[in-house]
């Protein structure tokens, strides 16, 4: 699925959306398709949820987990594909010298395209939850008159 932008004046993902059910951005025109792969699901949605509740600081697996309330299991392959498609990236801390025994964490961050295409992908998400809630749909594309 990709998101369609066009060239308005809207200053946040949310104001941009627009009744016919499209994303716009004030500053982009083209095509998106960063989440091509990653369909938002739940656990996706609470994973991108905890990146963007501090955007720009490091979270390390542990600290993800206890946020989104999800298992290792099912959070350490969405962290490995949102790596893959460049919204994640990673560092290891210096191992800690007055902690012997404890191995290094892996810090992930969102990258600049990761953070908004999260934000995107959310307002999107939550429009369509408010649309379900009140009955309306967005009309389909492609269909004959």
């Amino acid at each position: 699925m990709c998101l369609r932008q066009e060239r308005v004046g809207h200053d946040s993902p949310v104001e941009a959306l627009t009744e016919n059910g499209w994303l716009t951005a004030s500053t982009y025109v083209g095509y998106i398709c960063s989440l091509l792969v990653v369909k938002l699901t739940g656990p996706l949605e609470r994973v991108l949820r905890a990146f963007l509740a501090e955007p720009s600081a490091p979270r390390y697996g542990y600290d993800l987990m206890k946020a989104a309330k999800l298992p290792s299991g099912t959070l350490y392959p969405m962290l490995a594909r949102l790596q893959d498609e460049g919204l994640v990236t990673f560092e290891w801390e210096p191992q800690p010298t007055d902690l012997a025994g404890r191995p290094a964490r892996k810090y992930y961050r969102l990258t600049g395209e990761g953070a908004r295409v999260a934000r995107l992908t959310i307002a999107q998400a939550s429009l369509d939850a408010r649309r379900r809630s009140s009955g309306t749909t967005r009309p389909a594309t492609g269909g004959t008159q």
